[in-house]
């Protein structure tokens, strides 16, 4: 787990909100593999048109979202593909409970 998404989550978990809805839209379509920056740049052009607020949504922490996604999910395991990342799997875990994701 990055230490840039260990800062970011908590001032933007309004936005792992919206990185959801689009992962579930993808699934709900049929999609059983997807990439999570793919959806981080939908979401990033929709919001251009629906905010006069800037985005804050680096490529950086997409595949962390990604992976919270999976966690919240875990009958869709396999819609993202990682790359190996050192963390620590119960932190993260942990991490997530703390800032009421899972």
């Amino acid at each position: 787990m990055s230490e840039e998404f260990l800062e970011w989550l908590p001032e933007n978990v309004h936005i792992y909100w919206i990185f959801e809805r689009y992962a579930d839209m993808i699934w709900n379509h049929g999609r059983r593999s997807y990439s999570s920056r793919t959806i981080g740049e939908k979401m990033r052009f929709d919001m251009t048109f629906e905010s006069n607020d800037e985005y804050k949504l680096r490529n950086s922490v997409t595949p962390y979202l990604g992976r919270v996604y999976v966690l919240r999910h875990p009958e869709r395991v396999g819609l993202f593909k990682y790359q190996t990342s050192k963390f620590d799997f119960p932190a993260y875990i942990a991490f997530c409970k703390g800032v009421g994701i899972l």
